[in-house]
């Protein structure tokens, strides 16, 4: 009987065990690749489907308009609901520069549902800060409590509006059985009855994109934009027309305004025209380059009329730059992963939404 190993006996086991070893060597690091990569992947479509209910639900709630009294229409008629510029209340700041247009935020105007809403009652003067109102059906629909200030409150966001065109975005700072009260220079210019002026509470959002620190930002039209969403390396927006001029608002007889000259004809030209009559895109010159519709600061162009639908596309990525490796293809910010299991490629979500209230001409 032998004592002991030979040489090649001691080799194959020597052998067998680093097969063995590697095998654990590898199961234990794919185990960890999965530990590490498997949340971060998860967080990432978490984040990315946040980000498209954002940004989907606003924009098609854009454009609900008036839907009380005797004349309900879409917003549409009397002001564009989509803006591709950060859009808040007169005087509040925040605002980008008039007659401008960003891909990279948007604003986006409604009226909720039975949302207070009154005709203006007599001129109001520009840089005024009071809104006299009609007392009509439509005023105070919510009963007797909201009747005394046709169910305006205290803190509300308002638009005013006519088919001058022009608006102004203001924040209810006193009601009466009359009247609303808003911040001192709120309205822009005066509004006439002949115009057709309103006022409505509303519901004004706006995203930007904060590209030092990858986020995209939401104000509600005060102003004050908070952070919706983190580890955003991209957003953009592109918006697609309909190709015919608009045919509202239209002035009173004889009077003319940013769409229309005094003898009725419009002053916007027909776009080229997609096949079976689709929107058509329209690149950011078009949007810049007049006719200007409004009044200073708050003028805006008139091709905004034309909106029909918004494409947006949302970038996110991994938090972490241990997850993120350097293919530009994969990733917009380049990280330090070692190793392509250990790698969360960017995650982009795009999608098109036409919403109800803008298909109208």
């Amino acid at each position: 009987m032998r004592n002991g190993f030979t040489l090649l006996e001691l080799v194959v086991a020597m052998f067998v065990s680093l097969i063995v070893c590697g095998v654990l060597v590898m199961l234990a690091s794919d185990a960890r690749a999965l530990f590490r990569v498997q949340p971060e992947t998860a967080d990432l479509l978490q984040r990315s489907r946040v980000g498209h209910e954002l940004l989907g639900d606003e924009i098609a709630a854009a454009g609900g308009g008036v839907q009380v009294g005797s004349d309900p229409q879409p917003l549409v008629r009397w002001i564009p609901p989509v803006l591709p510029y950060v859009r808040a209340a007169s005087g509040s700041g925040g605002s980008d520069p008039e007659t401008q247009a960003f891909s990279d935020r948007v604003t986006l105007i409604s009226i909720p549902a039975l949302a207070p809403t009154a005709l203006v009652d007599v001129a109001t003067p520009a840089g005024g800060d009071l809104v006299p109102l009609v007392r009509d059906a439509a005023c105070g629909s919510g009963g007797a409590a909201a009747s005394a200030a046709c169910g305006f409150a205290e803190g509300q966001r308002v638009l005013i509006f006519d088919t001058s065109p022009a608006f102004d975005v203001a924040t209810v700072r006193a009601v009466d059985a009359t009247s609303i009260r808003l911040d001192p220079g709120s309205t822009s210019k005066i509004y006439r009855a002949a115009d057709q002026a309103r006022v409505a509470a509303a519901r004004v959002t706006s995203f930007s994109f904060d590209p030092t620190q990858r986020r995209l930002r939401r104000a509600a039209g005060d102003g004050i934009d908070v952070p919706a969403l983190d580890e955003v390396v991209e957003l953009s927006f592109r918006y697609f027309a309909d190709p015919y001029p608009p045919e509202s608002p239209r002035p009173p007889p004889g009077e003319s305004n940013c769409l229309f000259d005094a003898s009725g004809a419009s002053r916007l030209s027909l776009l080229p025209i997609g096949a079976a009559g689709a929107p058509v895109e329209l690149p950011r010159s078009a949007l810049t380059d007049g006719p200007f519709c409004g009044v200073t600061p708050y003028r805006f162009d008139a091709d905004l009329y034309r909106v029909r639908r918004v494409h947006a596309r949302l970038r996110v990525q991994a938090a972490s730059a241990w997850l993120r490796g350097f293919d530009p293809r994969l990733f917009r910010v380049p990280g330090r992963a070692i190793s392509l299991s250990m790698q969360v490629p960017d995650m982009v979500v795009e999608f098109d939404i036409a919403p109800r209230s803008l298909q109208v001409r």
